[in-house]
Formats: structure tokens, sequence, C-alpha cells
């Protein structure tokens, strides 16, 4: 008797140690730094240990994201929504949908499943930070369950890389009449 129960009582443990090692966590990285004027593209990265069909959330951006989306072919066979549901004076919220209508998974265990785009004003400022907030995270297994265990909000870094001030005038053409195909001669002071 003793051993059936001592045995049980290890099954269980094991058991409970197996789930609870499970991960299902949405992240975007901290690190990222990128020039002012170019438009960022922002990594959505999803770090599961169990299956996965669909990923919901809310992410708080400080400027205007373009729409688009780019899904990689890590989700195939899946679609994503990305709508504005807020804008206030500091910033702007979207809930984003990557969902599949056959209930197909997302392959793999860790890497990126959405890619959002944020144009950066060409006046931001070298070492300014964005931030992006991430909430409301649902991430759901084949029967419709929530098994998200955190999720990780990110950060850009704006650098200014310093443009040539050159400035072009007294352009001249050296020919009043050109043909098809032919060459024109410019001249320019810099």
């Amino acid at each position: 008797m003793k051993r059936i129960f001592l045995l049980s009582t290890i099954l269980a443990c094991i058991f409970v140690q197996s789930t609870s090692a499970q991960t299902a966590q949405l992240m975007i990285p901290d690190n990222l730094s990128y020039g002012a004027g170019k438009t960022l593209a922002i990594p959505v990265i999803l770090e599961n240990s169990v299956d996965v069909t669909a990923v919901e959330f809310h992410i708080q951006v400080p400027l205007e994201l373009t729409g688009d989306s780019v899904i990689p072919v890590r989700c195939a066979n899946h679609e994503s929504i990305v709508r504005m549901t807020s804008n206030y004076y500091d910033g702007y919220t979207y809930k984003v949908m990557l969902y599949s209508p056959d209930n197909s998974l997302i392959k793999g265990t860790l890497g990126e499943v959405m890619t959002l785009f944020m144009p950066l004003p060409e006046t931001a400022t070298n070492g300014s930070v964005y931030n992006f907030l991430l909430s409301n995270v649902v991430i759901c297994d084949r029967s419709g369950k929530n098994v998200v265990t955190g999720s990780q909000n990110g950060k850009v870094t704006i650098e200014v890389v310093p443009r040539p001030d050159l400035k072009v005038s007294d352009v001249k053409v050296a020919q009043t009449v050109c043909e098809p195909g032919g060459k024109l001669d410019f001249a320019w002071k810099v």
C-alpha cells in the first residue's frame, strides 16, 4: 500500500512540474535602435512550449502604425487584424489579432509571429526612447483556452545619423536639344 501511495505521489509531482514548466509568452525586444525618418519594423515574438493557434493583444505605441503587418512563415495559414482602439495625447492603442481560420498551429517554439510598422519622424532627437506597452494578452491553444504565462514590453532608441549639409545650386545644361537615347551634359555647384 505504501508503495502505491509513494508511486502515485511521485507521478503527481512529475505531472505538476511538467505542466508548470510550460510557457506561452509574448514579447517585443527592448534593445531596438533605429534611425530617425525611417519606418521601424516592430517584431512581435512568441515563446511557447505549448501548442498555440491564436494570439490577441493590445499594444500602445507613441506614434501611429502604418496599418500594414507582415506574418512570417512560422504562422502559415494565419491571418491578422490590426485596429486602432484609442488615440490619446500620449500615444495610440491598437488591438491586434493573429488567428487561423482552420485552427492551424503556429510552428516552432520561439520566433516572430508578426511585424508591425511605425514611421519615425525626421525630427526625432538622438537618444530619445519610444516605449511599446503590451496589455490584455491572450494566447490560445486549439481548444480556445488562454495559456498565456507572461508578456514583455519593448522599446526603441532613436539614432540620428549625421547627414551631409550639401546644397545644390546653379544647375546648367550644356545642350538645348537632345534626341531620344542621347546624352545630356549637366553642371552644378555644391
